[in-house]
């Protein structure tokens, strides 16, 4: 099981560690800062989700266990509220498979590119 306060922290450090950053396409905010991107209210959902596609591609059948809630205050219209069945290290290593897949060379994840990959995966 994942606590989401652990995948917020492990996706914040995921994020600068490997250099990922989220550029949301216009000039006044270059890039978002990763503890923003990490939250349950934010992007994390869909990251989560993103990588449970991923980990099922090896692994058919499978899945995290996600609970997620939907909140209209949140970016996305849904809240991530933890991961059931499987345990942080490998949600953390499909997502970042998920943001090596969508990042330019230089580690910049555009908005419109992971828009773009979510929705040839769903």
């Amino acid at each position: 099981m994942a606590e989401v306060n652990d995948l917020v922290a492990l996706t914040t450090r995921l994020q600068r560690t490997r250099g990922y950053h989220l550029a949301p396409g216009f000039d006044e905010a270059p890039h978002i800062d990763p503890w923003r991107v990490a939250q349950a209210d934010f992007l994390l959902p869909v990251l989560v989700r993103l990588a449970e596609q991923v980990w099922r591609e090896d692994n058919p059948g499978a899945n995290f266990g996600i609970h997620i809630e939907e909140d209209a205050l949140a970016l996305t219209g849904f809240r991530l509220l933890g991961v059931h069945h499987v345990p942080a290290a490998i949600v953390m290593l499909a997502m970042d498979e998920v943001l090596r897949r969508v990042a330019d060379p230089g580690g910049v994840v555009r908005w419109e590119q992971l828009q773009a990959y979510a929705q040839s995966r769903s």
